[in-house]
């Protein structure tokens, strides 16, 4: 099934494309965040842990994986929604004896 899906954030729509590769961004930062912390390295007063081109390579090499991701949990989503469907539409049936 090739189905587009479109990501909406309060006013935004993008393409799930688009979405993933700013999940990747969040991800890198969280990465570098936490590899500071652990080396007691202040980013706040430092700039140099600033490296646009690994950022890049991270989410170029990131960004197929995290699609798939954003997709199966689209999908499980479509599949609650689904399900909770079902469950209120046989909730009022009584079983019959």
């Amino acid at each position: 099934m090739n189905k587009n899906i479109e990501v909406t954030i309060g006013d935004h729509k993008m393409s799930v494309e688009t979405y993933a590769r700013w999940l990747c961004l969040i991800e890198a930062l969280d990465i570098v965040t936490k590899t500071a912390e652990e080396h007691n390295i202040d980013l706040n007063k430092r700039t140099d842990w600033i490296k646009p081109l690994d950022f890049q390579k991270y989410i170029v090499e990131r960004a197929p994986a995290m699609i798939h991701d954003v997709k199966v949990e689209e999908f499980i989503y479509d599949l609650e929604i689904l399900k909770e469907e079902d469950f209120r539409s046989n909730e009022n049936c009584a079983p019959s004896i």
